[in-house]
């Protein structure tokens, strides 16, 4: 069922769509109005990282690599925040990929804008992790657990 249908006349096009999407946690329902609102306006900032996360979040990641690789390439608009979600989301679909070096190398770029960001951390550990290089891992999985004692995701640093 999709989330619009759960608020008529409170959802008014694509970008409210995405909007109500992402609040809720649908991946897909936020790709798919994003796409939509690509054909209107397909130089989007804000559309490609939307496309881009979402396509990652649903598992498209060569979508995502395609919409998140656009979005950098025209980043001359955008926040740096912006860009160092875009670099993580990036680095996590690469990694999908089997492109450890590239994958790296793009969440280093996120951890650089936002040294202290866990997310970013843990992101960073996990990739160095299936990369064989457990030093570096561990240091980002430290690093992160120092940023945020309670994070769930650092249970699998075992």
């Amino acid at each position: 069922m999709q989330l619009t249908a759960l608020l008529p006349g409170v959802v008014d096009g694509p970008a409210q769509q995405i909007r109500v999407a992402l609040a809720a946690g649908s991946a897909q329902i936020a790709l798919d109005s994003a796409e939509v609102a690509l054909t209107l306006a397909p130089r989007a900032q804000e559309l490609l990282l939307v496309a881009g996360t979402s396509a990652g979040d649903t598992g498209d990641h060569l979508r995502a690599v395609r919409y998140l690789s656009l979005f950098l390439e025209r980043s001359e608009s955008t926040t740096p925040a912006e860009d160092a979600i875009a670099h993580q989301a990036l680095g996590s679909a690469l990694d999908e990929l089997g492109q450890v070096d590239a994958a790296v190398a793009h969440v280093e770029l996120a951890r650089r804008a936002n040294p202290r960001n866990p997310r970013t951390l843990q992101t960073l550990a996990y990739i160095l992790r299936r990369a064989d290089r457990a030093d570096e891992a561990a240091a980002c999985y430290r690093d992160a657990f120092t940023e945020s004692p309670d994070a769930s995701l650092l249970v699998m640093l075992a």
